[in-house]
């Protein structure tokens, strides 16, 4: 909801927002949120401009990245979300509201959880100047994710 609130506020600003909710639904109430969300979709006259479509085979999601500019975070996991990384490492601007982010801000644009205010103010902000450096992101991966360097880290360890 917040993700869609913000899509409103974006496009009352003049901003053509768009936005693709992708990913498969796993249990009776997450049916039932996708039923909320498409309500609010056509409430708010956002047909085409919000799309809600289910997951994507592993093999083609480069291609989804790649059509895209920006990848918003909402989970509340307060882990690190493999999808977040895999958006950085895709060369994505990056925005999220998780805490497990809290100290990336240089890479991962912050924005308060629930808040569609917060969320669209940092969208704008990053339109409008720009201030993102896409590779920053794809290094952090590279550096801190890497498989081969994290069982490294993980036999020197133990």
């Amino acid at each position: 909801e917040t993700v869609i609130k913000g899509v409103i506020e974006l496009r009352q600003k003049g901003m053509q927002a768009r936005l693709d909710i992708i990913g498969d639904t796993k249990m009776p109430q997450d049916e039932e949120y996708k039923k909320t969300l498409v309500e609010m979709i056509h409430a708010s006259n956002l047909n085409g401009m919000v799309r809600i479509s289910g997951g994507v085979p592993y093999e083609q999601i480069k291609e989804v990245y790649d059509s895209h500019d920006i990848f918003v975070h909402t989970s509340r996991t307060g882990s690190m979300d493999k999808v977040v990384l895999e958006a950085l490492a895709a060369g994505l601007t990056v925005f999220s509201s998780s805490e497990a982010f809290a100290g990336l801000a240089d890479i991962i644009i912050p924005f308060a959880p629930n808040d569609y205010k917060s969320l669209a103010g940092s969208i704008e902000k990053i339109a409008k100047f720009g201030i993102v450096d896409r590779e920053c992101g794809r290094q952090y991966v590279r550096e801190n994710h890497d498989l081969g360097r994290l069982l490294e880290r993980i036999v020197n360890y133990y």
